[in-house]
């Protein structure tokens, strides 16, 4: 009417359903293809990182065998160099520390030492930090580190958990009572029958007459 042409509704397009299916399909191959390429970027990062652990480890093995540390054991008294910062300018000192910890597969040890402020702090520092009281225990040391090296210590580096265990012995070692060692350098625990609550050992260091005849001198218990 009037040159227009009458608007009448459209018949469904049947095939639309079946594009709408095709549509579909083809978006599940992509995501099972992107799947797939997902899980073999993640196999090709996880082969290249344990090649990174293997040659890292196979460089320190290298550098151990060739400049091995120094070992020390728990209760060892030593020098320890403390690095504290105050007002922004970084203060380097040595002071006298007890090993009470040690972690063989890090090289690190946990030491008690005695702060300036008078305080008694414990803290955790690598190997280069910690030396002997004196030259020649220092000398013995590296020398005994050598031989190890020599009959390849350090080749099977790291330990598992069960050999780092074997040798931080002493680590975690029950005391005989719940009250420590009055000398608070020391690691250890007190005796049951003593005038001073020490340990063996720093009793008779401190030359007192113990009621505890094991803790004397000779000269004192007579």
């Amino acid at each position: 009417m009037f040159g227009h042409q009458h608007l009448c509704a459209e018949k469904p397009n049947i095939s639309r359903s079946y594009k709408a299916k095709e549509i579909h399909v083809v978006y599940e191959d992509l995501a099972q293809k992107r799947a797939e390429w997902q899980n073999h970027l993640t196999d090709i990062r996880n082969r290249a990182q344990k090649l990174d652990q293997e040659v890292a480890e196979r460089t320190v093995r290298y550098n151990l065998t060739k400049n091995p540390p120094s070992i020390y054991h728990v209760g060892d008294s030593v020098l320890s160099r403390i690095i504290t910062t105050a007002s922004r300018k970084q203060r380097t000192s040595v002071v006298d520390a007890t090993i009470l910890r040690r972690n063989t597969i890090k090289h690190t040890y946990r030491i008690r030492y005695l702060a300036e402020n008078g305080t008694v702090k414990e803290k955790w520092l690598p190997v280069n930090d910690v030396t002997s009281t004196t030259i020649e225990q220092e000398e013995q040391r590296q020398q005994h580190s050598k031989t190890l090296a020599a009959r390849g210590y350090f080749k099977h580096w790291p330990q598992n958990r069960r050999e780092q265990r074997r040798n931080d012995q002493g680590s975690r070692r029950r005391r005989r009572t719940g009250q420590p060692c009055r000398n608070v350098l020391c690691w250890r625990g007190a005796a049951r029958v003593c005038s001073f609550k020490k340990c063996l050992h720093c009793c008779k260091r401190s030359l007192h007459k113990c009621k505890n005849a094991s803790h004397n001198m000779p000269y004192l218990s007579r």
